[in-house]
């Protein structure tokens, strides 16, 4: 949609074709249905850091267009816009449809044609250069120019179901084998999954071992789930996780609970403790340093059950 609403003119015809039956419909689901548009940066280069490959590939379409502009864009076109406590950019409204409706009406303006109901099946190319689009219904569309907006392959109910890596390769472009990224991870510990389900955590450190060496860190949020851990630091990390077990590496995860004081410190305090409180329960101890609903799991993965509780 931006894309077209950049590339009309009056001298422009535009035709935006979606397979789905409704505009957009990805952008309803991003940021819970509340659409994080962009980020709050003080500097554009702060922007790169979320990016952890593909940053250089994006220099140039972020000095040209910042998070500041897109801001501006939808503020005059009635979006108002507000920054959350992680400086994530949501409209006023909290719809996502808000977004979508800007973005439809502005290419209203701009005489887009839009295209529901319309996949296309093959981008057809002559000498190096696009010259028409094939549709399923078995329209053939000259062009002169044919921007590819596939999406991934992730979501299939909204369309993305991996055609634009097929349009690509034919057309003869290179692709990186897709994996997930951005996602939850799975552990093979369930029985402490399930006991910390819903256990939310702050100020924690999450770290990607592959075969023993820590190959990425993260500080922030993260949280139990049923089948393992999720949150922030942990889709952040989950790349790192993907890549090291699609290259058959044995991959873990270690959470610091405690990463603010050195562990030399930690462990002079626990002794101290010990020290001063001999009669007092192990358990009770422990809800001093950690979660009450952790504290359980981790005498038992410790091997102190044998101790006073």
């Amino acid at each position: 949609m931006m894309a077209a609403i950049a590339a009309s003119s009056p001298q422009t015809k535009v035709i935006l074709f979606d397979k789905m039956e409704e505009t957009g419909k990805k952008l309803l689901v991003t940021g819970k249905g509340k659409c994080n548009l962009t980020h709050q940066i003080n500097k554009i280069d702060e922007i790169f850091e979320g990016y952890p490959s593909g940053a250089q590939f994006l220099h140039s379409a972020f000095n040209k267009f910042p998070p500041s502009e897109l801001i501006k864009f939808f503020e005059s076109r009635g979006v108002r816009c507000k920054a959350d406590r992680g400086r994530r950019m949501f409209p006023v409204s909290e719809k996502a449809s808000d977004v979508r409706d800007a973005l439809v009406d502005e290419m209203k303006k701009k005489n887009v044609v839009i295209r529901n109901n319309t996949p296309i099946v093959e981008i057809m190319c002559r000498d190096g250069a696009v010259t028409a689009v094939r549709t399923a219904q078995k329209e053939i569309i000259p062009c002169d120019r044919c921007i590819l907006c596939a999406g991934g392959m992730t979501y299939p109910w909204t369309g993305s179901t991996g055609d634009g890596y097929i349009f690509a390769k034919k057309t003869g472009h290179s692709v990186v084998q897709p994996r997930p990224s951005l996602v939850p991870l799975e552990i093979a510990e369930t029985h402490i999954s399930f006991a910390l389900e819903g256990l939310s955590l702050k100020n924690v450190k999450a770290s990607v071992k592959a075969d023993g060496r820590i190959v990425e860190q993260r500080f922030g949020e993260m949280l139990f789930t049923s089948y393992g851990v999720s949150g922030p630091i942990i889709l952040y990390l989950s790349r790192k996780a993907v890549n090291c077990l699609a290259e058959k590496s044995k991959v873990s995860v270690s959470i610091d609970f405690k990463p603010a004081i050195p562990k030399d410190k930690l462990l002079s305090r626990i002794d101290l403790d010990i020290e001063k409180n001999r009669k007092k329960a192990v358990k009770n101890r422990l809800e001093e340093y950690l979660p009450q609903k952790l504290v359980p799991v981790f005498i038992q993965e410790s091997g102190l059950q044998g101790l006073r509780q």
